[in-house]
């Protein structure tokens, strides 16, 4: 873990507060990124404050001084897509693009259409329904992203389009729909899924050859009409359920 990594790992900071090592790699991050064309320093000062402040507007973020996990791993992504040019902040125009609605959740600000994890294809707007179901515990948003770190390298390899149905499902939301008491996704550690590829539905079943290999919970729900839907969690350990035959 980096010294601005470390810095992050519990909790939100001013980039005021950071220490001389992570004020250097913000500062590149920032410089990388085409935010800053100062001297990369480890000194926080107006400069790195406007070039912070710069990439925070371009990316729809609130609180301009403060840094916390999804404000970083945006301008490292940023910063290795290289899209920008290395600009002074002054010329620097943010591209407006169609980042959906606005859904505040534990002091930072995210957007309905952008991805979880950078580049993945899961989004904001399907682990909350909309932004209706919001986090309300910092671990719950870190489940949830790294239940879509597991998910991705699944939907890259299998492709079609995965439709959420149900990820982070707070109470009295859980209970509403008959989920179970301790459910993964009351904590934003579980979604499920309708899967479709060429026209065609996939059930829950047909998904297995695919899933044996997923380090975590996997379910197939009883019904008639539930056996499009797969189950995915991303609990510690092996666990398996189903309401009918569960392959070897």
């Amino acid at each position: 873990m980096t010294a601005l990594q470390n810095a992050i790992a519990h909790h939100q900071v001013s980039i005021t507060e950071l220490s001389p090592d992570a004020a250097k790699e913000l500062q590149q991050l920032l410089s990388n990124a085409g935010f800053l064309d100062s001297t990369v320093d480890g000194v926080i000062g107006s400069k790195t404050k406007a070039a912070f402040a710069t990439f925070k507007e371009s990316a729809w973020l609130s609180d301009p001084e403060m840094l916390w996990k999804p404000s970083l791993e945006k301008l490292i992504e940023l910063s290795a897509e290289a899209k920008r040019p290395i600009a002074s902040v002054e010329s620097s125009t943010p591209v407006k693009v169609d980042r959906g609605n606005r859904i505040v959740m534990l002091g930072e600000t995210f957007y309905s259409n952008d991805p979880i994890i950078p580049g993945g294809n899961f989004t904001w707007g399907e682990a909350t329904h909309n932004g209706t179901r919001l986090f309300t515990e910092k671990a719950f948003l870190n489940n949830t992203i790294k239940l879509a770190k597991m998910l991705q390298p699944y939907r890259d390899k299998f492709g079609g389009t995965w439709i959420v149905t149900s990820w982070n499902r707070p109470e009295p939301f859980n209970s509403r729909y008959g989920g179970a008491k301790f459910s993964q996704h009351k904590v934003g550690a579980a979604a499920d899924f309708n899967i479709r590829k060429d026209d065609k539905n996939y059930t829950a079943l047909d998904m297995m050859p695919l899933m044996r290999s997923w380090a975590g919970g996997l379910g197939i729900y009883s019904g008639p009409n539930m056996k499009y839907v797969l189950h995915t969690d991303s609990r510690s350990g092996l666990a398996r359920w189903n309401g009918s035959w569960w392959p070897n």
